[in-house]
C-alpha cells in the first residue's frame, strides 16, 4: 500500500494525526490478497495493537473478514455489504460530483458531455464506488436544474487512451459540445489530446472539469480544474476516528454511540480549464 503515492499520503496523514495524540502506527500491505489480509489482521491481534484502520486504494463495498471484529476496527474507502456496524471514513464523492456539476451549470454550460460513465448510476462502473456517487451527485443538480445532458459514454478504464477515444467519438458525431464532465483526471488528460488534435481550445471553446487532482493535473495547459481526492485528509480523518473509537471502548460503561460513517470533502482545485459562459 505504500508504494504508492496515494496510499503514502494516506498514510502520511495517519500517522501526523495519531503522533499528535500519542499513538504509533504500524502499517501492513497485502496487494488484495484475503489470505494475507487475515493473516496481518492476526498477527495485529497477536501484537495487541490498539486498533486497525481496513483500507483500499478506491472505495470498496466489501464483505470485512471476521479476524477484523476482536478489535477496535474502523473503515477507510470501504462500504461493508454485511450488517456488521463499522465506523467509516469516506471521500464525499456525491457531493463532489453535485458541486461539479453546479460549477458547469452556474457557469453557463448547456451542451455537457459525461466521459467516463453513462447515465445509470447502477451501471456507473465495475470497480468501485466513486464513479456511482460522482454520477448520482451531477444527475440530482442536472435534474433540479432542468439541465439536460447531451451524451454520457461509459469506460471501464479511466486511462488517457480512452479519454482520447471517446471525446473523439463526441467530436465525430456531430453534437454540439461546450463542456466535458471527465470522471477522473486521466480521462481529462485524454480529452485534452483530442481536443488539441481537431484545434479545438481548452476552455474558449470547450470546458474540461474532472475529479481527483493527480500530479499532473496543474502540468497540463491551461491548468486543469478539478476536485482533489482527499488522501492525506482521509489518513487524519481515519487515525482520529480509530483513537476515539478506542477511547470510547476504554471508558465504556456499556453503551457507546451507534457507527458513523464520516465524509471528508473534496476540495476544487480551480484553475483555468472551465469558462465562464454565463
Amino acid at each position: 500500500m505504500a508504494s504508492s503515492q496515494l496510499a503514502g499520503e494516506m498514510i502520511r496523514g495517519a500517522i501526523e494525526a495519531a503522533r499528535a495524540r500519542g499513538y504509533m502506527v504500524f502499517v501492513g500491505e497485502t496487494a488484495g490478497d484475503a489470505h494475507l489480509e487475515r493473516d496481518l489482521l492476526d498477527a495485529m491481534f497477536d501484537r495487541q495493537v490498539d486498533g486497525v484502520v481496513l483500507a483500499t486504494m478506491m472505495t470498496y463495498a466489501r464483505a470485512i473478514p471476521v479476524e477484523a471484529t476482536r478489535m477496535p476496527t474502523e473503515l477507510l474507502n470501504i462500504e461493508p455489504t454485511d450488517d456488521a456496524d463499522y465506523v467509516r471514513v469516506l471521500p464525499d464523492e456525491v457531493a463532489a460530483g453535485a458541486a461539479a456539476a453546479r460549477l458547469l451549470v452556474d457557469t453557463g454550460h448547456r451542451r455537457i458531455h459525461l466521459i467516463g460513465v453513462g447515465d445509470d448510476p447502477a451501471n456507473a462502473h465495475p470497480f468501485g464506488l466513486a464513479a456511482a456517487q460522482r454520477l448520482r451527485g451531477a444527475l440530482a443538480v442536472f435534474a433540479e436544474t432542468g439541465q439536460q445532458i447531451v451524451s454520457a459514454r461509459p469506460t471501464v478504464q479511466w486511462l488517457p487512451p480512452e479519454g482520447f477515444r471517446l471525446v473523439s467519438e463526441v467530436l465525430d458525431s456531430g453534437a454540439e459540445v461546450d463542456a466535458l464532465l471527465c470522471f477522473n483526471d486521466r480521462l481529462a488528460m485524454g480529452a485534452y489530446q483530442a481536443l488539441q488534435e481537431r484545434g479545438v481550445r481548452v476552455p474558449d471553446d470547450v470546458s474540461v472539469l474532472s475529479f481527483d487532482d493527480t500530479s499532473f493535473a496543474r502540468w497540463l495547459r491551461p491548468g486543469l480544474t478539478t476536485f482533489a481526492f482527499p488522501q492525506r485528509a482521509l489518513g487524519r480523518a481515519a487515525a482520529d476516528e480509530l483513537i476515539d473509537l478506542i477511547e470510547r471502548d476504554a471508558a465504556a460503561d456499556g453503551s457507546s454511540p451507534p457507527p458513523v460513517a464520516r465524509l471528508v470533502p473534496l476540495p476544487l482545485r480551480m484553475r483555468a480549464s472551465v469558462a465562464d459562459r454565463a
